[in-house]
């Protein structure tokens, strides 16, 4: 059934998007105004702290996997609200066991991520059940609540520790559960089923590892989600530990919050007129990063610099979601990228991991934060390099050597298929692709078959031995 393009039931559904995005993306990449509390409580070293916040940060992104299936077992519905209530179980559990590190590790990292990442992806996915003509600006407006949410929730957060701890948790409880009426709103009753894949390993395909520019695309997420892990967690420590207190630490966030919700509209928009030229990517994806590393020795010492600092990065992060879109489509085409979610979203979630764990070893054992930007701005820098010689030199599939029309084997499994016959005699292809996804075909499997072709996109090379079948 086509998507429903009157009413304003869908309009509600867009808000009740917004609102899930804002506040499970918020409390994600707010965990440094956490790590600012459990510093003043604990007397734990930088490591420790830091591995809490990699792995909520981790698990966050890593819940796109499950949510996956979920999404295909349970609905849209279900999935957020599964995320809202197990989100809501770390803060109610808060208040016991305060002191016990690994207690902290499990519940306010991994069950915290694990429940925020379920609510994150369905809740842009439902768009495409009811928006056709107006998905994009559905989209935008979604996906701007992570940065507003990103203003706002920490601000909160900062009002609510002037209470006690206990009032607190419970609060930030209460703020993950508005989600659970949000979920009502998502449902698929009357409309297409939503349908993403039959299980969790068909999003790892695993043809796209012979794929040059696959492999680019997942090593420029590793790095950048590695180094703009260090700058959301450790920027406002680093106004913390200045003497600048909490309150300008929160304000830190706010800026780079607040410039990739003003930044991302312009460049989504620029963007849809004309794709990013080489030019415009070596400023915001290259020079950017090199600038605000070139200066971190500022902001280490002087607020006025850090607020710089964090609205640079702001401007970077805001080109660099945006570029990487448009870049991933062109380099390896939207089917690819599908069958590969799997790959690239593991590729995110351990750069998210392993970047903090680095810094805090690295703070722990130098004692300043200087070296943590400057690790963290050259992984920006390379992942830059890396996207645009990727882009200059034309990166494509390592055996491709000519484009292949696929129409007429699309048709051939398609026809074949509705048939249901069985071939009882030797058939010889000379297309060896043609012969395997004749093959999968007769095993009863289309989806499989047509889902090859997509793999492959099809650049496989050619050649001009002959493949035999034979069926009894």
């Amino acid at each position: 059934m086509a998507a429903d393009e009157k009413g304003i039931f869908k309009w509600f559904l867009v808000a009740a998007s917004f609102i899930v995005q804002s506040i499970a993306t918020s409390i994600v990449y707010s965990y440094g105004i956490f790590y600012i509390e459990y510093l003043k409580k604990f007397e734990w070293n930088h490591l420790r702290i830091s591995c809490i916040g990699a792995m909520l940060m981790s698990s966050a992104v890593l819940g796109g996997l499950p949510a996956c299936v979920l999404i295909n077992k349970l609905g849209c519905r279900l999935t957020v609200l599964s995320g809202a209530l197990v989100s809501a179980i770390p803060f109610a559990l808060s208040n016991f066991l305060l002191e016990n590190f690994y207690y902290i590790l499990c519940i306010r990292g991994m069950v915290l991520g694990l429940g925020l990442g379920l609510t994150i992806l369905p809740s842009i996915l439902i768009v495409h059940v009811y928006f056709e003509k107006s998905k994009t600006l559905a989209l935008s407006l979604i996906i701007s609540g992570s940065s507003l949410g990103l203003a706002i929730v920490p601000y909160a957060i900062l009002r609510l520790k002037e209470h006690s701890t206990i009032i607190n948790n419970y609060s930030l409880m209460g703020i993950c559960l508005l989600m659970v009426p949000c979920s009502l709103f998502m449902t698929e009753k009357g409309k297409t089923t939503l349908k993403l894949t039959r299980g969790m390993m068909d999003l790892f395909d695993p043809m796209l590892i012979h794929h040059q520019a696959f492999l680019v695309l997942v090593a420029c997420n590793f790095i950048w989600s590695l180094g703009s892990s260090i700058f959301f967690m450790y920027l406002p420590v680093q106004g913390y530990l200045t003497g600048n207190g909490l309150n300008r630490s929160v304000y830190i966030i706010i800026a780079i919050s607040i410039t990739i919700f003003i930044i991302k509209p312009m460049l989504t928009i620029f963007n849809q007129a004309a794709t990013f030229d080489h030019g415009t990517a070596f400023v915001f994806t290259i020079v950017l990063p090199v600038l605000f590393t070139t200066f971190c020795g500022e902001a280490s010492v002087s607020y006025t610099g850090q607020m710089g600092y964090s609205i640079l990065f702001g401007i970077h992060v805001a080109f660099w979601t945006t570029y990487t879109r448009s870049a991933s489509q062109e380099l390896i085409g939207q089917e690819n990228l599908a069958l590969g979610k799997g790959f690239i979203i593991t590729s995110i979630g351990l750069g998210l991991l392993v970047g903090p764990i680095f810094a805090g070893l690295l703070l722990d054992m130098l004692k300043t934060t200087y070296y943590v930007f400057y690790l963290s701005g050259m992984a920006l820098i390379l992942a830059g390099v890396i996207m645009l010689i990727a882009k200059l030199t034309g990166c494509t599939n390592v055996y491709s050597d000519k484009k292949v029309d696929i129409s007429e084997t699309i048709a051939f499994v398609d026809n074949a298929s509705s048939t249901n016959s069985t071939p009882t005699e030797s058939i010889t292809y000379n297309d060896p692709l043609e012969s395997a996804l004749y093959e999968i075909m007769v095993s009863g499997s289309t989806v499989q078959a047509r889902r090859a072709i997509a793999t492959l996109h099809i650049d496989s090379k050619r050649t001009d031995s002959s493949f035999k079948i034979t069926k009894a």
